[in-house]
């Protein structure tokens, strides 16, 4: 009997597309098991220097994981802040850690504000969470984090360069913050000749790396905050200087003594445990509190909720990936028994 033409294109056609669902359902299952490989925890302690005076030393502690993170800052003179992000707001929670005896209202502060980056939080907590989060929007939008180093210039006239890593999770490895050709009093502004390029207010390096796992990680990071070189005659301001030719007068360092892969947690919003605290709600959004002291919003649940049913849809493709695999296997079959008639 003559074999159709027609049966070995359809056979050809059937293999084809069992092949398109396979490659597909191994790169749904691949992307479900690698999304979560980023989140690690980082500890140590910090030491910062100003004006070659030993100011203040602490500890703290990191999760991460993509763009969120939770901070534990614990400094030596008994301030402590947690700090974390449910992806949409920021929350800052500083205890009260002194004796309340004679104090009126000894309540704890907390905040929540809108976006990804701790606007709110204490500038050595932010060196942590730069360091620690990858985040495209915080990136393009770091100057308009008005800081105290800025000293009077406006978030438009600082220039911010940042360097990242080319490997997931792609974390920062710089960022430099420079200020224009200008010295900024009140509102007045005086040029500098001599920095025609403008010159180097401050700036973050994570200086030393580590491996743990397939992550690059930081071991130790340095912040350093600088002033314009003073000039000692008058003929100096006709030397036109580097933009990097600044005087340093401060150096913190970060040191990780300790860096691990984990498992993402649960929540990156610190957790309330003082029942008298003072929230304030920036995002003019509902807040609710329990009777635990924990803080929670409609926007978090949400969106825990909308985590929860995100797993639950990659399940669900799964799922329908291996019952849209059956049926093109069984006509894939019937089709070889057709090439064989």
């Amino acid at each position: 009997m003559m074999k159709s033409p027609i049966k070995p294109f359809m056979n050809y056609s059937l293999k084809k597309t069992f092949y398109l669902f396979l490659l597909s359902f191994l790169a749904l299952t691949t992307h479900i098991v690698a999304k979560d490989t980023s989140a690690f925890s980082l500890s140590g302690h910090f030491d910062d220097v100003f004006a070659e005076q030993h100011q203040f030393a602490g500890t703290y502690a990191v999760h991460a994981s993509g763009a969120v993170a939770l901070v534990d800052m614990r400094f030596d003179y008994g301030y402590r802040e947690y700090v974390g992000s449910d992806g949409d707001s920021t929350y800052v929670y500083v205890p009260f850690t002194g004796d309340r005896t004679g104090i009126p209202n000894p309540n704890s502060q907390a905040t929540i504000a809108p976006g990804h980056f701790p606007k709110h939080a204490h500038f050595f907590t932010q060196v942590l969470w730069l360091v620690s989060t990858h985040n495209t929007e915080v990136i393009s939008n770091l100057q308009t984090a008005v800081q105290p180093f800025y000293r009077g210039y406006e978030a438009q006239e600082i220039r911010v360069e940042i360097k990242t890593n080319v490997t997931s999770p792609y974390l920062i490895k710089s960022v430099e913050w420079y200020a224009p050709a200008k010295m900024a009093n009140g509102t007045n502004r005086h040029d500098l000749p001599m920095y025609p390029n403008g010159w180097l207010l401050a700036e973050i390096e994570v200086v030393e790396t580590q491996t743990i796992g397939t992550i690059n990680l930081p071991q130790r990071i340095k912040y350093t905050q600088y002033i314009t070189r003073p000039i000692s005659a008058p003929a100096e301001l006709h030397v036109l200087r580097n933009p990097r030719d600044v005087k340093t007068v401060e150096v913190a360092e970060f040191t990780i003594t300790n860096a691990q892969i984990e498992s993402p947690l649960s929540s990156y919003i610190p957790e309330i445990v003082d029942t008298n605290t003072v929230v304030t709600d920036a995002r003019n959004g509902v807040l609710v509190r329990v009777a635990s002291g924990k803080w929670w919003h409609e926007r978090s649940a949400f969106l825990q909720n909308d985590k929860r049913v995100e797993n639950h849809r990659y399940v669900l493709l799964c799922l329908l990936s291996l019952l849209a695999l059956f049926p093109v296997y069984l006509v894939l079959k019937k089709g070889r028994h057709w090439g064989r008639s």
